[in-house]
């Protein structure tokens, strides 16, 4: 919605007298322009964010809004995987010869090769030229075992 298209609502509002002089100038000043230079002259609403050094629960229950959160530089608190790539198997001539198929592991550091907690790629490079990308168990949840990656099911 344009700026202009806003304000001719809000007086539309107020001539009908279904919006009251507190809405309406409310209204006005949360609608701000996006830049001073910009040559379109949009406006819009501005996004509010709460500044947080140590990222923490904000909320009471699952389900319920909360604000975005910025470090102390202004930065957006992001979650990105905690999974590293790190263990990598190459094996030749598998499952055809003149194939090669790589293991990818992704796990937290220091996770054991033994343990239940690994995210296991199978990457196919066939002869041809074909690329064939598979997770063990069909997924990528992390709850396979590196140790077992040359007999588990992919697809």
């Amino acid at each position: 919605m344009q700026y202009h298209e806003a304000y001719r609502i809000i007086e539309l509002l107020e001539r009908l007298q279904l919006a009251n002089n507190e809405v309406a100038n409310l209204l006005r000043n949360t609608i701000k322009p996006e830049d001073g230079e910009s040559s379109d002259g949009d406006f819009g609403i501005p996004t509010l964010t709460v500044r947080q050094d140590t990222l923490s629960v904000t909320t009471g229950s699952n389900g319920e809004y909360q604000p975005l959160k910025t470090d102390a530089l202004g930065r957006l608190w992001i979650v990105s995987d905690p999974y590293e790539l790190l263990r990598v198997d190459k094996v030749d001539n598998s499952p055809n010869v003149g194939d090669t198929t790589y293991y990818q592991g992704f796990a937290l550091p220091g996770t054991s090769d033994s343990s239940p907690n690994w995210r296991i790629k199978r990457i196919i490079e066939t002869a041809s030229g074909d690329v064939f990308i598979t997770y063990a168990g069909g997924n990528a949840n992390a709850d396979k075992v590196w140790n077992n990656r040359l007999s588990l099911a992919y697809f």
